[in-house]
């Protein structure tokens, strides 16, 4: 099958922009998962605190911020926030 040159150029150049577009998403599923990853760390690391704290002993000016920042807004409504999330709205006074 022959194919004109223009057509093998525009061929080519969509197969190198849809190669662009996987390298991006691959970075960007690698950036994913490691906030994901972090999220985690720090979900464990605050049920671990709370686990062997009073919540009346927690200043509430850091579970506001804890809320803030770990809020499903922020990570895309991800399961983990929004557990994270949920948890700390239980200590808020």
């Amino acid at each position: 099958m022959f194919v004109s040159k223009r057509k093998y150029e525009d061929l080519l150049k969509i197969s190198n922009r849809l190669a662009q577009n996987e390298a991006t998403l691959h970075a960007e599923l690698l950036l994913m998962n490691q906030v994901n990853s972090e999220l985690l760390r720090e979900k464990n690391q605050i049920i671990h605190n709370l686990k062997n704290s009073k919540s009346s002993d927690m200043d509430q000016k850091l579970i506001n911020r804890l809320i803030r920042f770990c809020h499903p807004d922020k990570h895309n409504g991800s399961k983990l926030a929004n557990e994270l999330t949920s948890e700390l709205l239980k200590l808020r006074k």
